[in-house]
């Protein structure tokens, strides 16, 4: 599959919308509120009902939306992130990717630090939320990363393994918690993993 088929088929994977137009008003509220809600019950006290509540909605106007409180926590959070983790191509692939991994530092050490490892988490035993989340989350990025990555690398090198050695450590940390995630981390990685 190239890249062209690789984006297009994450954007599918996450624009397929169906029935009427949805009031964005309400929308937001929902998706404001289920973060909100998460801060005060957790993720094990986060219910439809409690959301609902809390965005003054019907539980019925978010259940036609979404499935569950993991989808919707899957949603508000790409709403939240969309354009601070964005990769954007400038010709400095290096300062490009710095820009955008600094940008996902911030996001991870933000105030929605909770709901990321609370999905994270739900990712293990969830399989349609999972693949959700390899479609919605990593796969547009990783597709536009990956194509300027090989290019700056040229061939004979994998950038797909390239990218996960960039990125996991960014991961790890903001899951198991043991080490600060910083901007330092970022380029002690970059230096590391890609060539001089």
């Amino acid at each position: 599959m190239n890249d062209l088929e690789c984006l297009e088929q994450a954007t599918e994977a996450c624009d397929k919308r169906l029935g009427r137009p949805r009031c964005p008003v309400a929308h937001q509220k929902i998706l404001a509120s289920v973060l909100e809600e998460l801060e005060t019950s957790g993720y094990d006290g986060l219910t439809i009902e409690g959301v609902a509540h809390r965005a003054q909605v019907g539980k019925a106007t978010i259940y036609r939306r979404w499935h569950g409180k993991s989808e919707l926590l899957l949603d508000a959070l790409l709403e939240t992130a969309c354009e601070s983790i964005v990769f954007h191509e400038t010709g400095d692939f290096p300062a490009d990717l710095k820009r955008q991994m600094y940008g996902l530092v911030d996001f991870f050490n933000g105030p929605h630090r909770k709901a990321l490892k609370a999905l994270f988490a739900a990712t293990q035993s969830d399989e349609e939320l999972a693949e959700n989340f390899r479609s919605a989350w990593m796969m547009k990025r990783k597709c536009v990363i990956q194509s300027a990555l090989q290019s700056e690398i040229g061939e004979g090198r994998d950038a797909a393994v390239i990218l996960d050695m960039l990125y996991a450590p960014l991961y790890f940390r903001l899951i198991v918690g043991h080490e600060e995630l910083s901007y330092n981390l970022v380029d002690q990685v970059i230096e590391s993993v890609l060539p001089a």
